[in-house]
C-alpha cells in the first residue's frame, strides 16, 4: 500500500515533506547564484579586496579612492570585516558577473556579517552600482538602499582631502591630456603615480589589480 501510494504521489507531481527546494525570500540571492569560499590575499580598497579566487569588487557599494576623503577609515573597516589570511564567502548576484576592468562582482561575508552592508552602516560607503544609476538591480539593494539613507556617508565622494583644512591641489598639474606612460617608471618620474581612471596616463596596463588605481 505505501509503495502504492508513493507512485501516485509522484505521477501527481507531488513531492513529500522535507525534499522541496529551499525558496529564495524576497531580497535574498537568488538560488541559482553560487557561493563559494576563498582566502584574502590583499585589500586594495573598501569596496574591492584580493582574494586566491580573483579580485573581487562588492556589488553594491562604493567607498572613496586612493586620495580622496574617506579612503584611509574605509579601507581600515575593510582589513577589519575581511582580514588578510582570513577565509570569506562570495556570493554571485544575478547579471554581470565581472566589471569592465574584469574584477569579479560579489557579495562578501565573513562570519555572517555582509560586507556591503557593514561599510554602509559605518558611514564609509554609498549604496551606488544599481538599478537607480543604469546598472543592474540586486538582490541587497532595497536593503542597501534603506541603510544609506539612515546612515550617510562621512566623507564626500568627490572631494579631495584638504591640506590644514585647505582645498588641496591639483595631484598632477603637468600631467596634459593625452598622455600616455609606457610603464609605472615613466609615471613617477612625471610626478603622475598613482593614476587613476579618468587621469591624464591612465592606462589598463598599467592596472595590475584592476582597481582603477595605476601604480600604486
Amino acid at each position: 500500500m505505501r509503495g502504492s501510494l508513493l507512485a501516485a504521489f509522484a505521477a501527481a507531481g507531488l513531492v513529500l515533506a522535507g525534499t522541496v527546494p529551499a525558496v529564495a525570500g524576497v531580497g535574498s540571492v537568488a538560488p541559482s547564484a553560487a557561493a563559494t569560499t576563498a582566502k584574502v590575499t590583499r585589500i586594495v580598497d573598501g569596496d574591492t579586496i584580493v582574494t586566491t579566487r580573483g579580485t573581487i569588487r562588492v556589488i553594491g557599494i562604493d567607498t572613496p579612492e586612493r586620495g580622496r576623503c574617506g579612503f584611509g577609515p574605509a579601507t581600515s573597516q575593510a582589513k577589519r570585516l575581511a582580514p588578510v589570511g582570513s577565509r570569506v564567502v562570495l556570493t554571485r548576484a544575478p547579471g554581470k558577473s565581472r566589471d569592465r576592468y574584469g574584477r569579479h562582482l560579489r557579495y562578501v561575508s565573513r562570519s555572517g556579517v555582509d560586507f556591503g552592508g557593514a561599510q554602509i552602516k559605518a558611514g564609509l560607503a554609498d549604496a551606488r552600482y544599481d538599478s537607480r544609476d543604469g546598472y543592474g538591480w540586486h538582490p541587497k539593494q532595497r536593503s542597501y538602499v534603506s541603510w544609506d539613507k539612515r546612515y550617510p556617508n562621512k566623507y564626500s565622494r568627490s572631494a579631495a582631502c584638504p591640506a590644514s583644512g585647505q582645498p588641496s591641489a591639483p595631484s598632477q598639474p603637468s600631467v596634459q591630456s593625452g598622455t600616455y606612460f609606457p610603464n609605472c617608471t615613466a609615471a613617477r618620474s612625471a610626478g603622475a603615480a598613482p593614476v587613476r581612471v579618468g587621469d591624464p596616463g591612465y592606462g589598463r596596463h598599467l592596472d595590475r589589480d584592476g582597481d582603477g588605481v595605476a601604480c600604486e
